[in-house]
């Protein structure tokens, strides 16, 4: 008897190692190099990170993507895409990573694995300066100077701008719910909407912001950038979920682009 249910025992136990669901990938970076190439997602515009130039894609993360297949000894390809296309071609196993500013978050990790944080943003808005109030010289100055997105909750009509999909949507819907806020398709009309006064700030994370302002001077003679204060984002890569010894690898290298100063390097260079 006792050895028929120790029997019973180390087959449950095979079962369960082996007969795991398909959607938990532990064979992924085998099916990587076996294929030799490992297929991103990446942004289609969102510099510095990732953006397209005479027919090409640059910036940060495609940097971080060729060493990275370099590391695992692959090939690279990259497809840009939009988030929502990325999330969902990851799901279906048309790509292998994502590197697309994705920041962390509870309702993504329900769909995908993170990876170690290669970055950390804090949530910006550029602000029309017409839409703040100005305070002249000889008056009393006892109201707080607007230096943080949060300080735009003292003003109840300001009308903020997002990229639909985005962190940004869920901050304003749960923190500016009072506020009137629009939504976009993509970062491109959403700045559009900003230089013709249809929306008072656009919201978006401190780095891609901080790009725009700095690449345009003569933006500052009309907008502002607000920081985020101490709230920080976390950029991660995205994986499938399961891909264990693909995310420990991706971790590593991580890791080391950070403590050996190259992926400051390479923020530097997209920049």
């Amino acid at each position: 008897m006792f050895k028929q249910v120790k029997v019973l025992f180390l087959f449950s136990i095979s079962f369960f190692l082996f007969a795991q669901p398909a959607k938990y990938s532990d064979s992924k970076l085998d099916l990587i190099q076996k294929e030799g190439l490992i297929r991103i997602a990446v942004a289609k515009n969102y510099p510095p990170l990732s953006y397209q130039k005479n027919g090409s894609v640059h910036g940060l993360e495609i940097k971080m993507g060729k060493a990275l297949a370099k590391f695992l000894q692959v090939k690279v390809k990259f497809f840009p895409m939009n988030l929502r296309e990325a999330l969902a071609a990851l799901q279906d196993g048309k790509v292998d990573l994502i590197l697309s500013g994705l920041s962390r978050s509870l309702e993504r990790a329900q769909k995908i694995w993170f990876s170690r944080p290669y970055l950390m943003v804090s949530p910006a808005v550029l602000v029309n300066k017409r839409f703040l109030p100005q305070t002249k010289f000889g008056d009393v100055f006892e109201e707080k100077p607007f230096l943080t997105l949060w300080d735009l909750k003292r003003i109840p009509d300001f009308v903020f701008g997002y990229k639909k999909g985005s962190v940004y949507e869920i901050l304003l819907k749960s923190e500016f719910h009072s506020h009137e806020s629009k939504g976009f398709s993509n970062n491109q009309l959403g700045i559009k909407a900003l230089l013709n006064g249809d929306i008072y700030g656009f919201v978006h994370d401190s780095v891609y912001l901080d790009y725009l302002y700095e690449k345009n001077p003569s933006w500052k003679n009309r907008f502002k950038l607000l920081q985020g204060g101490s709230r920080l984002e976390h950029i991660c890569a995205g994986l499938p979920f399961g891909a264990i010894y693909l995310k420990n690898q991706v971790d590593t290298f991580i890791l080391e682009i950070k403590r050996t100063g190259q992926l400051d390097k390479w923020l530097k260079e997209s920049k």
